[in-house]
């Protein structure tokens, strides 16, 4: 289970200070927040969920790794050996401006379920740290998180406006560009005017250069006098990013979000490739739960005896088991998300090492609204995928909770990992233990020659439910 000591956050600088006081001061956000870690003392801990789908910085750092220099404009000053030095940080991808820009997000799309794709209109870039290049360097920059205007698609405020981020790992080695990490999130917003909000600036110039980061876990950016506030999906929206990042060699993708639809594609330039993503938001329960330290629940896993003023984070299906008598089988909120990341190659072979591989180099995605998975990977049991999640068996409002497992299998991936022919497309059949079936309960495994699918609706939740899927040809 992880954790996050409150005793440990220093307040390092004034700029700190202000962070912490413009995030206090905001306006009540409209999505669910957790509190419990906000009156802890010499007595107690807390529990809460944390979902890191949802996480980008939101502006973009490169740094020098011989000095740890901010690479103000790549090519530059205390960065100016782009094509010899070592360099490596984290980019927002900006708007794509040519067909053979890498790095870069080419197409948002956001509208109702059961109507047309509509392409959603490009507001601007929030004003945040970027990192330039010099004019006469090909090398990518990096961009900040973008708003979007989806006239027929309104979040649940009304508004109709989105925030996009893309963030990718980026290690640039003697001007050769290494960018596979990445997490891809839509948050829905309105604009909230607040005095305390102030937008994350770039301070100081050449080695002295520094980001003062104003962000604020209420708001999908914040910017002087304006915050973001989030706001929840509706869940009959569609969301539909196309991003170019450099080609996946083994990997696996994992989502907060339903009913995806994936497709990789070459980009124009040699190396790279689009990644497609079509899908619905989640809404996924939510904890944030504080305990005396003498009352630690049952069956609990923090790693040993609770420690005082230590927020810890639901670290497995288990947790969920141990805490639902205690929060009465039921979260203390909840909220929605579209968001997607890819797992490093040491988890996503199915469990199994194996030298199978996708030819598009993405061997498939899982996502799931439920609380927790147990891992976020699925794994080959014999001749089946499983994977094991779990939630609370109710809602906030004490209705049953009814979740959804989908998962992609690149049919190439799963004919080899499985010894299976290697022309035919597999087949995928999906059970469920009985006590799983809630109302309308379905399980649907379709393939075509690119993708294997499987979708699962209306599970319920007496404790951890573990997920079968029948591979064969």
């Amino acid at each position: 289970m992880k954790l996050k000591s409150i005793a440990n956050i220093a307040l390092a600088s004034v700029l700190a200070l202000t962070t912490v006081v413009a995030t206090t001061s905001a306006a009540t956000a409209a999505v669910w927040q957790p509190s419990a870690a906000n009156s802890l003392d010499s007595t107690s801990f807390s529990v809460t969920s944390e979902d890191n789908f949802a996480s980008t910085q939101g502006y973009s750092t490169l740094y020098n790794d011989a000095n740890d220099a901010l690479c103000v404009t790549l090519g530059e000053g205390a960065c100016n050996a782009a094509t010899t030095g070592s360099f490596s940080g984290t980019y927002i991808m900006p708007v794509c401006e040519t067909a053979a820009q890498i790095l870069c997000l080419e197409v948002v799309n956001i509208y109702k379920q059961g109507t047309s794709a509509a392409k959603a209109e490009l507001i601007k870039q929030v004003d945040a740290p970027v990192t330039n290049v010099a004019a006469t360097s090909k090398l990518p920059k990096g961009g900040a998180t973008t708003l979007w205007n989806a006239p027929t698609a309104p979040n649940a405020s009304g508004a109709t406006t989105y925030a996009v981020s893309v963030e990718v790992d980026v290690a640039i080695k003697k001007g050769i560009v290494t960018a596979r990490g990445f997490a891809a999130t839509v948050k829905p917003y309105s604009i909230k005017a607040d005095s305390y909000a102030k937008g994350t600036k770039l301070v100081g110039s050449g080695l002295n250069a520094f980001v003062a980061d104003f962000s604020d876990s209420k708001c999908a950016f914040t910017e002087d006098g304006i915050c973001g506030e989030l706001q929840d999906f509706t869940l009959d929206t569609r969301v539909g990013l196309i991003f170019r990042i450099g080609k996946s060699t083994n990997t696996f993708y994992s989502g907060r979000l339903k009913a995806p639809v994936l497709a990789i594609a070459n980009a124009a330039t040699a190396g790279y490739q689009k990644v497609s993503l079509n899908a619905q938001p989640v809404n996924v329960q939510g904890v944030s739960q504080k305990f005396a330290l003498t009352n630690a629940p049952a069956g609990l896993d923090v790693g040993g005896a609770p420690r005082a003023k230590t927020d810890y984070a639901l670290s497995s299906t288990a947790d969920v088991n141990a805490l639902r008598s205690v929060t009465g089988n039921k979260p203390n909120g909840s909220r929605t998300y579209w968001s997607f990341n890819n797992q490093d190659s040491t988890v996503v072979n199915l469990g199994v090492a194996t030298k199978c591989t996708a030819a598009t180099g993405v061997k498939g995605i899982v996502a799931t609204d439920a609380l927790i998975s147990d891992p976020f990977s699925p794994v080959k049991a014999g001749t089946t995928v499983k994977q094991t999640i779990n939630s609370f068996g109710l809602n906030t409002d004490a209705t049953q909770a009814l979740g959804s497992w989908d998962l992609l299998l690149a049919n190439d991936y799963a004919r080899c990992a499985f010894g299976l022919t290697k022309t035919a497309k597999i087949k995928v059949k999906p059970t469920a233990l009985a006590a799983a079936k809630g109302p309308g309960f379905t399980a649907t495994g379709t393939s075509n020659a690119a993708w294997a699918t499987v979708a699962v609706r209306n599970i319920k939740f007496a404790g951890a439910n573990t997920l079968s899927v029948a591979i064969t040809k």
